[in-house]
């Protein structure tokens, strides 16, 4: 009987597999490595009858180990989808993944018959605090009352309950230093962040966005929703949107919010064809309209005011008099606009 089987990805992984399996073998753990002279028919059956004769399941992973899951005929999906069927009947105790190299998480997308993995712990192995974390391995395959004891107490939370939600919270506080509760949190974000800039960046002030966009190679220009527009346009089309092109399209938008009454004479400037009785239609059609003339000059203080704001950000607008706001807005309008056809 094996005390462990041992499930890694040679490419990238083997060395540091070897080492793992070596550590735990100089605490007398009797381990399974499979070796990779091993062919394929003999390599299914022989891990078929060291899984069934394992007490434990480690998969170590490592940079790139499951990118090639999708395939049915891939080692490591066959080891880790006859690992948890053997768990599921209670024919292994534990499966353990190990987190080494930088891997902080499981990736997303994973096949239905591996999925279950994602829902397993996992101790992370990395030199910092190898020894600490290493100890913590040995106590996961040492106590089987530990597993239990925790998964039956998670268990109890339901979910969707916020009062349990808040008591999981507190005990994710207590159970994690300040420095593990954050990488905790990042790696829980990258596997489960869908690509919803709401989600990620709305409750942000704009000095984070600015600090973003810098990090992203943009324009820290404009205010919140200018500066989320264009981060937004930046993911969704896989490159660099061209930052003043992304602030005059904002000062547009806003400027045909602002002048109601003036929507049918920008209409027939650029000679559209629309009911000018409906000024939604007028808006819709103009706000994708850069070649559009802006007559600053023709707004109230408080409209301008209203316009940099929103578009440029509020340390734009303090302290600035009617005819600085009419020049920095057809400035920032113009820079927009000169590179429409680039």
């Amino acid at each position: 009987m094996n005390d462990i089987f041992i499930s890694y990805r040679r490419e990238g992984g083997a060395t540091t597999a070897r080492l793992i399996c070596k550590a735990l073998e100089d605490k007398n753990f009797r381990c399974f490595f499979d070796s990779e002279s091993l062919s394929f028919g003999s390599f299914a059956d022989s891990i078929k009858d060291n899984l069934r004769n394992s007490r434990n399941f480690i998969l170590i992973l490592t940079p790139g180990a499951l990118d090639r899951c999708n395939s049915t005929d891939d080692w490591v999906r066959q080891e880790i989808a006859l690992a948890l069927e053997l768990y599921k009947k209670e024919q292994i105790k534990r499966i353990i993944p190990i987190f080494t190299n930088g891997v902080t998480g499981f990736p997303t997308g994973l096949p239905a018959d591996i999925s279950a993995i994602t829902e397993q712990n996992a101790v992370e192995l990395n030199h910092k605090d190898f020894e600490a974390n290493f100890s913590r391995l040995l106590d996961r395959i040492h106590h089987e009352k530990r597993d239990q004891l925790v998964n039956n107490f998670l268990d109890l939370h339901e979910e969707g309950d916020p009062d349990d939600l808040e008591s999981l919270h507190r005990t994710f506080m207590a159970c994690l230093s300040s420095e593990d509760q954050m990488r905790a949190l990042k790696s829980s974000i990258k596997m489960h962040w869908r690509g919803e800039i709401e989600t990620l960046l709305d409750i942000y002030h704009e000095s984070t966005l600015r600090d973003l966009s810098q990090r992203l190679g943009m324009s820290q220009d404009g205010g919140h929703s200018t500066l989320v527009s264009r981060i937004e346009n930046w993911l969704s089309h896989d490159q660099h949107d061209d930052p003043n092109r992304a602030i005059s399209k904002k000062i547009l938008e806003c400027y045909i919010h602002s002048i109601p009454g003036q929507l049918a004479s920008l209409c027939d400037q650029l000679g559209l064809k629309v009911d000018r009785r409906s000024p939604t239609k007028m808006r819709n059609l103009l706000s994708q309209r850069l070649d559009a003339e802006l007559d600053f000059t023709s707004l109230y203080f408080e409209q301008l005011k209203t316009i940099a704001h929103e578009a440029l950000g509020e340390d734009m607008v303090e302290g600035r008099k009617r005819k600085e706001l009419i020049d920095i807005l057809t400035s920032a309008y113009e820079r927009g606009r000169n590179n429409m056809d680039s």
